[in-house]
């Protein structure tokens, strides 16, 4: 047994020696695919690069729609109990897959009563899946800003400062705009990590059900194919999985920053 455990740690090393040795000559960045049944030698860079690109691009604005709506209506959310509401709470707690399956079956059912496809419910040859899963990826983020704003909103309602602002009669609005945002949004920023993090799995998901082409879906369709698994593969899509969630992170920091200035301005 020790043997064995001597034996694996060496190989381990051995193997993250290899990589980065391999760095500085590029053979750590290349990788074999089948192609008509021949292993054929590419570079994991230049065939992942568009489609990182790709799932950034729509990833990233399916965020900043959900994260400015998401703001919008959480604020307002915060004194309702209306069966809106009861919705958004609902949604949140719904896993991505099963919301892709339902907006599909929705479109199918759509379709078959009034022979309208306002959109495709999966990327097969020419016709891409593009709607559907920007669609999914906004509704699922947006639901989580809105429970959270909502939250938090309604927690600063009951402080002190609201109520004297109350009491000398400034209006509702001037007070959630001006003073109870200013409070909420350092607490939302705070959870963007989580919220980056959970748009990442989403987007694995729903390119791998819609067989959309992007970064997700090339991650997958390599560790499906375990006999072309190897180690640089691995290393190097956990770093594209690391360079996304940075992009995204920061994109959203960004935008976040823009809604700070623009409150502390009003």
């Amino acid at each position: 047994m020790l043997c064995c455990n001597i034996h694996s740690v060496s190989q381990a090393i051995r193997s993250v020696a290899d990589y980065f040795a391999g760095i500085y000559s590029g053979e750590s960045f290349m990788y074999n695919r089948l192609h008509n049944l021949e292993l054929v030698h590419e570079n994991f860079l230049q065939a992942v690069w568009p489609l990182f690109w790709y799932s950034c691009a729509y990833v990233g604005g399916a965020g900043l729609i959900a994260l400015f709506l998401g703001i919008w209506v959480g604020v307002r959310f915060a004194s309702s109990t209306g069966w809106l509401k009861e919705v958004v709470g609902f949604c949140n707690v719904v896993p991505d897959l099963m919301m892709a399956m339902t907006l599909q079956l929705l479109v199918i059912w759509v379709y078959k009563r009034t022979g309208v496809l306002f959109a495709n419910v999966m990327t097969i040859e020419q016709e891409e899946a593009v709607l559907l899963p920007i669609l999914v990826l906004f509704i699922l983020p947006f639901v989580y800003v809105v429970r959270l704003v909502s939250h938090l909103t309604h927690a600063e309602l009951s402080k002190e400062y609201v109520l004297l602002a109350k009491a000398k009669g400034i209006p509702r609005s001037a007070i959630l705009n001006r003073h109870v945002l200013r409070n909420v949004l350092p607490q939302v920023r705070a959870h963007l990590p989580q919220l980056v993090s959970a748009m990442i799995g989403s987007m694995i998901v729903v390119e791998q059900w819609m067989n959309v082409n992007g970064a997700g879906w090339f991650i997958l369709h390599k560790f499906e194919r375990t006999s072309l698994l190897t180690y640089p593969v691995l290393v190097n899509s956990l770093f594209l999985l690391v360079i996304l969630f940075m992009c995204l992170y920061g994109l959203m920091q960004l935008a976040f920053s823009l809604i700070v200035r623009r409150v502390a301005h009003d």
